[in-house]
């Protein structure tokens, strides 16, 4: 390149002789001097661009070999969150899928080693607009759960919102009757629900309820069937049911944060009947108390029923402590019932101690439960429950 500029600059020289005379050798040396100068200051600028293209063909090549690894001969795309919306259509309002599946395996010293598929819960919940909403939900596991069950339908209702703090819930769903009972599936801290709990509470009927609610208290009233969930009624005559919960240090300063979460509880069912012949009397009680804090959790629950066959009653405290925070907690519950105050040899209690992995929260976790039955006769009895849940 140096030959071609000298080159140029000779022929320059020369018509300029022709033009105007011929410089001096001093003039000609100064002018071919700064020439050089210029020339030496632009063959650096080339070098330096020639090396950052040489850098960014690098770069360009290594990123287009990594993308033929991951997505070979695919294009990526990458949906809108409008798009995604529209994946489902609706008639009408909104609509949120929701569901909840269970795989147990038990070892006992009385029954069979077995896994189990406990809950399969399929959920549909609607918005036609803030004050309207509608819930449905099946199980389809509980038809083999339990053999009088002749559908799969759980819950069914509407709920209605229109007057401020309150709203109204039409159809089947859980009778208002213990925490523990009305406590979703996926939330519990131990796999099997207490004794109180699977005979007075968890349980459906088709009705009315009223619920109210507060940062300092939240009731609930409704007037049932009193056939259970499926069920048509029988009679003229319909179940009460009620709970109220207080919550004193909700909303008070921050000087009770560690009383903030604690909630005191009382629900009653009752079933009034002037002919036993037809229509069984059935009267239940029920007092709760939990307490949250940090890592920490208490609860408790007590319980007394009375039927036209015999009164029982039972209670369990539990205590929950993350070992790993939001990841791996530690749980402690002591249950005690009794079927049958008139009887004997019928007392249970159980010793529950367990361990609970969230992978996600509650939408994922692992759950091991080693379970001491004790009791009057033959009711002794030492278990190992393991269980998967996985809830979305």
């Amino acid at each position: 390149m140096k030959k071609v500029m000298l080159t140029m600059l000779f022929v320059f020289l020369t018509s300029k002789a022709f033009a105007g005379g011929i410089e001096t050798p001093s003039d000609q040396v100064a002018n071919m001097s700064k020439l050089e100068q210029r020339i030496g200051a632009l063959e650096k600028t080339i070098a330096s661009q020639q090396t950052v293209i040489k850098e960014q063909t690098s770069q360009i090549q290594a990123l287009q070999s990594v993308v033929a690894e991951k997505k070979p001969n695919e294009t990526v795309y990458l949906p809108t969150k409008e798009e995604l919306e529209k994946k489902v259509g609706v008639g009408y309002g909104k609509l949120t899928v929701g569901g909840l599946f269970q795989g147990w395996y038990s070892m006992s010293n009385d029954a069979d080693d077995t896994a189990r598929i406990r809950r399969t819960e399929l959920k549909f919940a609607g918005e036609v607009n803030k004050d309207l909403r509608w819930t449905i939900m099946f199980d389809p596991s509980q038809l083999r759960e339990d053999a009088t069950r002749r559908s799969s339908l759980q819950d069914a209702y509407f709920t209605l919102g229109y007057v401020p703090r309150h709203k109204f819930d039409i159809g089947q769903f859980k009778i208002p009757h213990t925490e523990e009972g009305l406590r979703s599936s996926a939330k519990l801290e131990t796999i099997e629900r207490s004794f109180i709990t699977r005979t007075f509470g968890d349980k459906r009927d088709i009705g009315i309820m009223m619920t109210g609610d507060w940062d300092w208290l939240m009731y609930q009233a409704g007037v049932f069937n009193g056939q259970e969930q499926n069920n048509l009624d029988v009679n003229d005559k319909k179940d009460l049911a009620w709970r109220a919960v207080l919550r004193p240090f909700r909303s008070g300063s921050s000087q009770h944060e560690v009383l903030k979460n604690v909630e005191l509880g009382i629900s009653q069912y009752y079933r009034n009947s002037n002919d036993s012949s037809v229509f069984t009397e059935k009267r239940r009680m029920g007092f709760e108390a939990r307490w949250e804090y940090g890592r920490y959790s208490l609860k408790g629950e007590a319980a007394y029923g009375q039927t036209a066959a015999a009164p029982l009653w039972g209670w369990y405290t539990q205590g929950g402590y993350f070992l790993l925070p939001d990841k791996l907690q530690g749980v402690l519950k002591f249950d005690s019932f009794d079927q049958n105050e008139r009887a004997s040899e019928d007392r249970a209690h159980d010793l529950t101690a367990g361990l609970n992995y969230f992978l996600d929260s509650y939408h994922a976790k692992l759950q091991l439960n080693y379970v001491r039955r004790e009791g009057q006769g033959s009711l002794d009895d030492n278990q190992i429950l393991s269980a998967i849940q996985v809830a979305y």
